[in-house]
């Protein structure tokens, strides 16, 4: 389980991730990323919890890179 720092500095990461693929790949984003919520940051992994199972195949079939490049 993610510490209180820990989990703040996956929330910040994420707020950083986010306007870096608004910014540089707005295309890809969609309306329901600001419900995606961060989980936790851990060797250099965000993890990040999404709603449901479509969003989950979006965010790993078309965002993956985007994701990588943003870290």
């Amino acid at each position: 389980m993610a510490t209180l720092d820990g989990a703040s500095h996956a929330h910040r990461v994420w707020k950083e991730t986010l306007e870096y693929i608004s910014r540089f790949h707005a295309s890809s984003v969609r309306q329901w990323f600001g419900d995606l919520s961060p989980v936790e940051l851990a060797g250099g992994i965000l993890t990040v919890r999404a709603a449901t199972t479509i969003q989950q195949q979006y965010l790993m079939g078309k965002c993956r890179e985007i994701f990588n490049e943003a870290a």
